[in-house]
């Protein structure tokens, strides 16, 4: 009898380790899923930053860009024309700049988030065909 007694409080403690195991493995899953969460966050937010930052620059180099194409005669020229046949109006020259410097990181933001994501996405694994061998001895 004895050992039939061990046996059961045998068995009850390896079911309270179990159980003492599963509660402090899921405390640490929460405590990590909480310290991801914040290290997400806090990447947002540097993320963000950077964005802004890259954002500031691209106009920079937009804008440099521009006024170097209208700087040349020909740049100009065509540029003008092309509104003058294409928008009906050559006076846009003047205003071409604002819609690309009203643009905002969360506009840029918000068009990544909707549009590259993973069902939004075409993988191509193009593997060449193997050549042939030269042949030998001729």
């Amino acid at each position: 009898m004895r050992t039939e007694w061990a046996r059961k409080m045998e068995a009850d403690l390896e079911e309270r380790t179990q159980w003492a195991l599963a509660l402090k493995q899921e405390k640490e899953t929460a405590v990590a899923d909480f310290e991801r969460a914040v290290a997400e966050s806090e990447n947002s937010r540097r993320h963000i930053q950077a964005l802004e930052k890259e954002l500031a620059d691209a106009k920079v180099r937009y804008r440099s860009n521009f006024y170097g194409q209208v700087e040349s005669s020909f740049g100009k020229t065509h540029l003008l024309s092309a509104l003058a046949l294409f928008r009906d109006d050559p006076q846009q020259i003047n205003s071409l700049l604002t819609p690309f410097e009203n643009v905002t990181a969360a506009q840029i933001k918000s068009a990544a988030a909707k549009y590259l994501v993973a069902t939004n996405r075409t993988a191509i694994d193009r593997v060449p065909e193997a050549k042939p061998q030269p042949k030998t001895g001729q």
